[in-house]
């Protein structure tokens, strides 16, 4: 987890309980990621034998790790300049680790005036846009993880987008979230309980990813955190 909400030293959800999209704003022209090293996340993947890596792309602000052509909310429009994604993926192939990205639903700062409204793009298809800019530019991708929902991306869309991602990535692995807990049916092709391992019914034939964080409430740095 790695963002602009990584200058706040605070929870990356309750960041827009605390400050306004103004404030929010002002953090794109204290974007530096000076330390930001792609081989040294992926050298320190390895060392604790991780096979695969699933790095934050875009976080539920809307602030983009890539040089998304849709929105200006992103780390090459900062005085970072750099396109931290495409780093991930190419340290990633030299040392032979699978490279993938979560991806939320949610937008908090760029729908109004974004270079996609401009464009007269409704939120699904912009959404469906963006990940086809990861799906295509980026090498291989093992896995997309999605994260939370959006009322404007309902189930039906959910799945075309799935099909979408199968199309392009036909090894791409998909997780279940980004639609409603109510929803007709488990989509995506694995599971992700969080803090927790759940009790699975085997006749589901569910694969289960149980995730947790290094922080006990929350999953990127937080200068008062506790860790387990």
């Amino acid at each position: 987890h790695f963002g602009l909400y990584s200058l706040l030293g605070g929870n990356e959800n309750r960041v827009r309980d605390e400050f306004s999209k103004a404030e929010y704003h002002e953090l794109l022209s204290k974007f530096k990621a000076k330390n930001f090293n792609a081989d040294e996340w992926i050298d320190c993947a390895v060392s604790m034998g991780a096979q695969y890596i699933v790095p934050t792309a875009k976080h539920a602000d809307g602030f983009c790790l890539w040089d998304s052509k849709l929105t200006e909310l992103k780390s090459t429009n900062t005085p970072c300049g750099r396109d931290l994604m495409a780093e991930l993926s190419a340290a990633a192939e030299k040392k032979g680790v699978k490279f993938a990205f979560y991806f939320n639903l949610e937008t908090w700062l760029n729908e109004g005036d974004d270079i996609w409204n401009r464009q007269g793009m409704d939120y699904a298809d912009f959404f469906q846009a963006q990940l086809e800019e990861l799906l295509t530019g980026y090498g291989p991708v093992a896995l997309v993880w999605f994260d939370h929902t959006h009322p404007d991306v309902p189930f039906e869309r959910m799945e075309q987008i799935i099909a979408t991602i199968k199309k392009l990535q036909p090894n791409c692995l998909v997780n279940n979230r980004g639609v409603a807990k109510k929803s007709p049916r488990i989509i995506g092709d694995f599971v992700t309980p969080e803090r927790k391992f759940p009790g699975v019914d085997p006749d589901k034939e569910l694969i289960v990813e149980c995730c947790d964080a290094m922080g006990v409430r929350s999953w990127g740095y937080c200068s008062k955190e506790s860790f387990w």
